[in-house]
């Protein structure tokens, strides 16, 4: 190995020590109960995020309909059902959920 690679190396090394001891001092600051809530937060976060999402491409979906003709509205117009029926399944509760209920009203 050369120089640089062995400099570089012990740097990346040093690197992950030091990072490694940051998240054990973290976890030594937070008990696990704390630890646990803070995941099911994160969690109920990420799920409201992703509904989020999904809504958005309802929306597009939506938005499509409105140029489309033909069978390929007709196609459209059922995959916008699916999906809003997916989301309403998946992700009850959210306020995508809830908007998904005006939005379905709408076909």
């Amino acid at each position: 190995m050369t120089r640089e690679a062995l400099a570089e190396q012990a740097f990346y090394s040093e690197r992950a020590d030091r990072q490694w001891q940051q998240l054990r001092r973290k976890s030594k600051a937070h008990p696990p109960t704390e630890r646990v809530l803070l995941t099911e937060a994160q969690k109920a976060a990420e799920h409201e995020v992703e509904a989020g999402r999904k809504l958005k491409y309802v929306k597009q979906i939506m938005a499509d309909i409105d140029s489309a003709g033909g069978s390929e509205r007709e196609r459209l117009v059922a995959l916008k059902v699916k999906r809003i029926d997916e989301l309403l399944e998946k992700y009850a509760g959210t306020k995508a959920a809830t908007e998904a209920e005006t939005l379905k009203g709408k076909q």
